[in-house]
């Protein structure tokens, strides 16, 4: 599932990828992204630290692609947030978390389409949702 906090992470990312290399307020992304200031200061920290994001602060500051649009996928936005992405079981991102997990006949199941899911958002550049 995809958290309020990835799809905020998400949004982020779209909102300084559209300024096209030009420094956007977090105010503005705040503003037509629909994400509560607080979290976007929050969210856009940990986006500047995996190396995604810029910052520079002060007058005329702002938020700032760090890295290519078209280099970037939708799944490394992901794993910032949510270091074991997105998962459509717990017991696909957690060790130890069901006990009938050596002997499920589902499980193998859902690991065949969580490779897949996990591979259609590494498929996806940001470029490709502006």
């Amino acid at each position: 599932m995809i958290s309020r906090e990835v799809d905020y992470a998400i949004r982020i990312v779209l909102g300084v990828a559209a300024g096209k290399g030009t420094l956007v307020s977090a105010a503005e992304i705040a503003e037509k992204m629909h994400i509560p200031y607080r979290f976007l200061r929050k969210i856009s920290l940990a986006l500047v630290k995996a190396g995604i994001l810029q910052s520079r602060r002060g007058s005329g500051g702002g938020l700032i692609m760090a890295k290519d649009p078209a280099h970037l996928t939708l799944l490394e936005v992901i794993q910032v947030i949510s270091a074991k992405g997105t998962g459509i079981n717990l017991c696909l991102r957690e060790e130890d978390v069901c006990p009938l997990t050596p002997v499920c006949r589902l499980h193998p199941r859902l690991e065949e389409i969580q490779a897949m899911l996990d591979a259609k958002f590494a498929s996806i550049k940001i470029c490709e949702l502006l």
